[in-house]
């Protein structure tokens, strides 16, 4: 009897210890009620208002802000949104690009930048990049990069272009534009071999000029008509002793009359055939000396097989 009780009581014991190993895999939700209902003291990250489009020039040193809130533990993750691996976790850069790197610092006991920086910003890095915090919780910030060529667009200096090859009597049409960085340029002058060249009284040859203040940009425009093998040779715009373009104009005499080749015996016909080439005349063969031999050669073979 006392032997049955034991085992009972061993048994029972099992079976608690088993619900309570149950209970507590699945979270033991009724028993963590009362842990539920205190208050929480952990408080979530939140980011501090900062600038969300940023905008560079080539070869800046740019700067993505980010600052924090509250981090505590948590870690800061960038990266772009249209690639699908980090290109920071925390201090450490996961891309092979030398060029990123984080700027981290403590502004406050509660609050902390985590600024991604570029060094020497190209076009290629422009777009949408993502400050987030590695939590349950999405919290995520996004900030947008724009990468100008301002240089570029703005290059000082001066281009020419145009007709290289001309016929006679058509018309020749040279563009030049002329640009600056902080002003408008004021003038530019037209060169052909060395001299100036001016409208002249026979309206023949005409230069106008077209200024652009909103990209300080003077945009010229040479027009030579009915040209003449004359004309034919190095146009030069300049608009000051830097900024100098030519280029090599060449005028075709397509109007003069080829030479054509002649036979001086007549055109050839059916039975004589003159082949000029290179100076050289070759001997005429006679068709009907060929036909007699075709024929001979047929005979020989029929006989020869009667």
């Amino acid at each position: 009897m006392t032997t049955t009780m034991t085992v009972n009581l061993m048994n029972t014991i099992h079976g608690l210890y088993m619900t309570i190993l149950i209970l507590v895999s699945m979270g033991w939700p009724h028993l963590t009620t009362a842990r539920a209902a205190r208050p929480q003291t952990y408080t979530l990250p939140t980011f501090v208002e900062t600038e969300r489009n940023v905008t560079f020039d080539v070869g800046d040193n740019a700067r993505l802000p980010c600052s924090l809130q509250n981090l505590g533990p948590k870690v800061v993750i960038w990266k772009k949104v249209d690639q699908v691996h980090p290109i920071s976790i925390g201090d450490y850069i996961y891309v092979p690009d030398s060029d990123y790197y984080v700027e981290h610092r403590e502004t406050s006991i509660p609050s902390s930048e985590w600024n991604l920086r570029i060094k020497d910003v190209k076009i290629h890095h422009a777009g949408v990049y993502e400050c987030q915090i590695s939590a349950k919780e999405e919290i995520v910030r996004n900030i947008t990069l724009n990468v100008v060529d301002s240089y570029k667009s703005n290059k000082p200096g001066i281009e020419l272009g145009g007709t290289l090859f001309v016929e006679k009597g058509s018309e020749i049409k040279l563009k030049c534009s002329a640009s600056a960085i902080d002003y408008l340029p004021l003038d530019v002058d037209w060169f052909k071999d060395g001299l100036k060249l001016r409208p002249n009284t026979e309206s023949r040859v005409s230069i106008s000029k077209y200024p652009s203040s909103d990209t300080n940009t003077l945009n010229s425009t040479l027009i030579i008509k009915h040209s003449n093998m004359t004309d034919a040779g190095t146009y030069v715009c300049r608009s000051s002793k830097r900024h100098i373009a030519s280029l090599k104009v060449v005028v075709l005499n397509t109007g003069k009359t080829s030479v054509k080749r002649t036979f001086p015996d007549g055109p050839p016909d059916t039975e004589q055939i003159r082949t000029f080439n290179q100076g050289h005349t070759f001997k005429p063969v006679n068709v009907l000396t060929l036909f007699s031999y075709f024929i001979c050669y047929i005979l020989i073979i029929f006989l020869h097989g009667a």
